[in-house]
C-alpha cells in the first residue's frame, strides 16, 4: 500500500479524542442521571452514506499525515481509508516505516485511517453498522466530537474484549462517564448497527435498533459536532492507556475495522439534508456523453511544456530544483464548457528513470468577475471508471498516482459557476518527500484526449455549496422572521454599538438597527468594529441578531477582544431555523469564530466569552464569500454581571 501522504487542512489538523479514554474531570458540571428505557425514542434510520458504493469525497474528509499524540501511538494516513462493495470503508491499521513513527512522539510504529463527516450537527439520530476490529491493543470508534469547546459522544470498542462496547460522553472537557455495555454477542463477528440519540436533555445509546442506555439531565453536550469514525492503537510508553487497551502484537496486524453506512436523522426523524441534491455523481459518464474539444495553454509556473501551440496534447516536464514551493501549475483554458460538469483526459508517466509513481493533482478553476475565487468544487473523481481516486475534502483537488509507464484515463465530475479553465499541478509536496525545501523527484508526464461533457445540473445558491433544501421544513422556505427566539429574560440590547466607517465597509443607522453594507469583501485584517472600555457590562454573555440581506451565504467573522486575547470560548445558534451555522475556528487567532449566514435570512448567535472584560467587537465579511451586500445587525445583547 502507498504511503504517499499529502498535508491535510489545518482544521483536521486539530486534535480529536484528547479525552477519549475519559478523565475524572469535573469541569462539565454534575453528571446525567440514569433515565428509564421506556421513555426512549424509537431509533429512526435514515441513510446519509452508504460506504459500499464507493468513496464519498463531498462528504467525508480524513486525517493525514499527523498524530493525535497524547495517548495516541499511530499515525493518520489517507491510504488507510479503503472502500469495497462488501466491507463498506475499512481502516486498515498497520505497521508503517521508520520515516513515518517520528510524527508520534511515542515513536509507535502504527499507522491507520480516520474519517469525519464535512458537516457538524447538533441533536439527531446517528447510526452506523459497524463490525470492529478484536486485535487487542486497538480501539475501532464511531462518535460525535467538537474542538472547542470539547463535547463529545463516543462508541467505542476495545479490540481485547468486543463482546462488550464502551458508552462514553464528555462536556466541555469534563469526562469520568463511561459505561460498558455486554452485548451477548461478538461484535468482531459480523455487522450489526450501533446508534445515538441526541437531544438537548438526553443522550441514548442503542444496539441494533433497540435502546440499551439512556441518560438524562442538564448537563448534556450541546456543541455542534463533526461526526468521526476512527481506529487506533496506544501509546505504549502511556501506562495508562496500556492498562486500558493493551498492547499490539504485531503479527496480528494488519487490524482492520469496517463501517458499512451511515444513518443520520433529526430529532423529529426527518432525514438531515445536508447537500444538494445531485444527479449522476456516483457514476461514471459514458464515451457518448463526452465530446472532443481544442485546449489551449494559457500559463506555466516551474514545469517546461514541450509545445504550447498544440490543442489536443501536452508534453508537461519537471526538475526537482525548480519544485520549491506549493505553487506552480500549468493552466490550459478551454471555451465553451462553462455549463459543463465533466473533463476528462488521458496521461501517461513518462519518467521511467524515477521508480516512484507520480502523484497528480487536477483543479477546475472559475474566476468570477471582481472577486477572483473559484467557486467549484470536485464531487466525484474516476481512474479508468473505477471510482477511488482521492479527493481533498471542500477543496478543488483531486489526487492520484500513476506507476512508471503507466497510463490512464481520468474523469472528473465538478459542479460551480462558469469554470473555463484547468489547472494541472504535479509533485505535490504534500505527497513526497522534501530535502532542503526542494522536491525529491523529477517528473514526466504526456497530457492529451481532452473530452468534455454534461450540463450543471445544479448552480450553488451559496458559495459554501448547500442549498435552501438544508433551510427548509418539508420542502417549504421558513419566515426567516418567524422562526426567531425570543431574546432571553436578563439580557440588555446595546443600542450604542454602530461601529464606524471603515475601508470597504459603511455603517448606517436604521429603524431596525444598523447596516453594513461592504463593496467588496475585505481582505486581510480589514474590518469595521466598535471600541469601549466596558462594551458588554462585564456580561460573558452575548447575542447578536444579524440578517444577512445579500442572496448568497456569508461568513461573518466575529472578534470579541479584551485586553490582550479574544474572547469567544463558544457558539450556539439559538434561531429554530437552520439559518445559521459555525463555519469554523480561526486556525491562526484561537477563540475567533467564522459564522455562515443564509442568503436573505435572519440568524440569533449565542456568545460565551471566557472573561468579562470584553473591550471591543469588530466584524469581517470574509474574502470570497460576496463581492458587495449589506449585512444587517438587528441587536446586540449582553447578559450584564449584577
Amino acid at each position: 500500500m502507498s504511503k504517499r501522504k499529502w498535508l491535510a487542512s489545518l482544521s483536521l489538523a486539530l486534535g480529536t479524542l484528547f479525552g477519549l479514554i475519559g478523565c475524572a474531570s469535573g469541569i462539565g458540571g454534575p453528571r446525567m442521571s440514569r433515565g428509564d428505557l421506556k421513555d426512549a425514542k424509537e431509533f429512526v434510520s435514515q441513510n446519509y452514506i452508504n460506504f459500499q458504493e464507493g468513496s464519498p469525497a463531498r462528504l467525508i474528509g480524513c486525517a493525514d499525515g499527523y498524530s493525535n499524540n497524547g495517548s495516541f501511538g499511530t499515525t493518520w494516513s489517507r491510504d488507510n481509508l479503503l472502500y469495497d462493495s462488501d466491507n463498506g470503508l475499512s481502516l486498515f491499521l498497520e505497521i508503517t516505516d521508520e520515516q513515518s513513527r517520528i510524527k508520534t512522539d511515542s515513536g509507535d510504529p502504527y499507522v491507520s485511517g480516520e474519517m469525519r463527516s464535512s458537516m457538524t450537527f447538533r441533536y439527531g439520530f446517528f447510526g452506523t453498522y459497524m463490525k470492529p476490529s478484536n486485535v487487542t491493543g486497538t480501539a475501532s470508534t464511531f462518535f460525535l466530537y467538537a474542538d472547542n469547546p470539547h463535547d463529545e459522544i463516543d462508541i467505542e470498542f476495545l479490540g481485547k474484549d468486543t463482546t462488550k462496547v464502551q458508552f462514553n460522553y464528555f462536556k466541555n472537557d469534563g469526562g469520568g462517564n463511561e459505561y460498558w455495555y455486554n452485548l451477548g454477542f461478538d461484535a468482531s463477528k459480523e455487522f450489526h448497527h450501533y446508534g445515538i440519540y441526541w437531544a438537548e436533555n438526553e443522550i441514548c445509546w442503542y444496539v441494533d435498533f433497540k435502546p440499551v442506555y439512556r441518560l438524562v439531565g442538564e448537563n448534556c453536550p450541546s456543541a455542534r459536532c463533526q461526526l468521526l469514525a476512527n481506529h487506533w492503537a496506544g501509546n505504549t510508553k502511556d501506562f495508562g492507556i496500556m492498562g486500558w487497551m493493551g498492547r499490539v502484537n504485531d503479527d496480528e496486524c494488519p487490524s482492520i475495522s469496517s463501517y458499512r453506512s451511515i444513518e443520520i436523522a433529526d430529532v423529529d426523524g426527518k432525514k438531515m439534508e445536508v447537500l444538494p441534491k445531485l444527479k449522476e455523481y456516483n457514476e461514471c459518464p459514458s464515451d457518448d456523453k463526452l465530446a472532443a474539444k481544442p485546449v489551449k495553454f494559457k500559463s506555466v509556473t516551474a514545469y517546461t511544456v514541450a509545445d504550447k501551440t498544440s490543442t489536443t496534447e501536452f508534453d508537461i516536464s519537471y526538475n526537482k530544483e525548480d519544485i520549491t514551493s506549493n505553487y506552480r501549475c500549468v493552466k490550459l483554458s478551454v471555451e465553451g464548457i462553462e455549463d459543463m460538469r465533466w473533463v476528462q483526459f488521458k496521461i501517461k508517466n513518462l519518467h521511467v528513470e524515477d521508480t516512484y509513481p507520480a502523484l497528480c493533482r487536477l483543479t477546475v478553476d472559475s474566476y468570477v468577475p471582481g472577486i477572483g475565487t473559484s467557486q467549484n468544487k470536485f464531487l466525484s473523481a474516476w481512474k479508468n471508471g473505477s471510482t477511488g481516486v482521492s479527493l481533498k475534502n471542500s477543496s478543488l483537488e483531486a489526487h492520484y498516482e500513476l506507476a512508471v509507464n503507466e497510463e490512464a484515463i481520468m474523469t472528473f465530475r465538478w459542479y460551480g459557476e462558469k469554470a473555463n479553465e484547468l489547472t494541472l499541478m504535479f509533485d505535490d509536496f504534500g505527497d513526497c518527500p522534501v530535502v532542503n525545501g526542494k522536491g525529491q523527484r523529477d517528473g514526466h508526464l504526456k497530457v492529451s484526449d481532452f473530452k468534455f461533457g454534461g450540463v450543471q445540473d445544479f448552480v450553488p445558491t451559496d458559495n459554501s455549496g448547500y442549498v435552501d433544501e438544508l433551510y427548509t421544513k418539508n420542502g417549504e422556505i421558513e419566515d426567516p422572521e418567524s422562526d426567531q427566539v425570543p431574546i432571553p429574560a436578563g439580557y440588555v440590547k446595546k443600542d450604542n454599538i454602530v461601529p464606524t466607517n471603515t475601508g470597504n465597509y459603511t455603517m448606517t443607522s436604521t429603524d431596525e438597527g444598523f447596516n453594513m453594507h461592504y463593496t467588496q469583501a475585505a481582505e486581510g485584517y480589514e474590518q469595521c468594529g466598535y471600541y469601549s472600555s466596558n462594551i458588554f457590562d462585564n456580561g460573558v454573555d452575548v447575542i447578536l441578531v444579524v440578517k444577512n440581506l445579500a442572496p448568497k451565504e456569508v461568513i461573518l467573522q466575529i472578534k470579541i477582544k479584551g485586553s490582550s486575547n479574544y474572547l469567544v470560548s463558544s457558539v450556539d445558534i439559538l434561531s429554530n431555523a437552520s439559518t445559521g451555522r459555525l463555519a469554523r475556528w480561526s486556525s491562526s487567532t484561537p477563540n475567533v469564530p467564522y459564522l455562515g449566514i443564509a442568503g436573505g435570512r435572519t440568524c440569533q448567535f449565542k456568545f460565551t466569552l471566557t472573561e468579562a472584560n470584553a473591550k471591543s467587537i469588530a466584524f469581517v465579511a470574509n474574502p470570497g464569500t460576496a463581492s458587495e451586500g449589506d449585512m444587517l445587525f438587528k441587536g446586540i445583547y449582553c447578559l450584564p454581571r449584577n
